[in-house]
Parts: structure tokens; C-alpha cells; sequence
């Protein structure tokens, strides 16, 4: 099902995606708060499948993290404008969310 994911992959292993997102982390800490690093680690873990990629609903997000849906929507776009995250909006056949690469 998730198979087009490797059109969007990243990253070659999952070891240089953790090197990059530990390098984003340290480079905008100062701009970042606790919920901003919490995300980007809960994307990262759904991203080892295919590095660098995954398909993440804000809802699952919210009931990841016990953020609110307004929380983690100005979260991801903190990330995506400090150009740590990229989304790349898609429409799911059957529950028509968003996804996050």
C-alpha cells in the first residue's frame, strides 16, 4: 500500500536519516521547542520503513504526542519553514489525509 513512499525516500539508510535529523535538531535548537522535537523524532520513527518518508495523519500525530490538532498543524509548519520536514500534499483513497515527507 505504502510502496510509493520510495518515490519520496530521502535518504539510502536509516542510520543518515538519524544523522540528519540529529544535526536539524542541534542547528535549530534554539528555534525549537520540547513539542517541535518531540514531532520530528515521531515523524523520524515512522520513517525508517523508507528513510526519510512516511505517511502520517495529523490525528495519529495528536494521539502520539497528547497534542492538541492545532498544536501539531503550527508545529509541522515551524518545521517545514525551518526546512527540516516536507510536505507533500496527497489525497488517501478511503480517508483523504495528508502526507508528510
Amino acid at each position: 500500500m505504502t510502496s510509493y513512499l520510495t518515490a519520496y525516500q530521502s535518504f539510502k539508510t536509516v542510520a543518515e536519516m538519524d544523522q540528519h535529523v540529529e544535526k536539524h535538531t542541534l542547528v535549530n535548537y534554539g528555534e525549537m521547542n520540547e513539542t517541535d522535537r518531540a514531532l520530528l523524532s515521531l515523524v523520524a520513527q515512522y520513517a525508517c520503513k523508507f528513510p526519510g518518508a512516511s505517511h502520517l495523519k495529523v490525528s495519529t500525530i495528536c494521539y502520539a504526542t497528547d497534542k492538541s490538532e492545532a498544536t501539531v498543524r503550527r508545529s509541522l509548519r515551524k518545521l517545514e519553514k525551518l526546512l527540516i520536514i516536507k510536505k507533500v500534499p496527497t489525497i488517501r483513497r478511503v480517508s483523504k489525509g495528508y502526507a508528510i515527507f
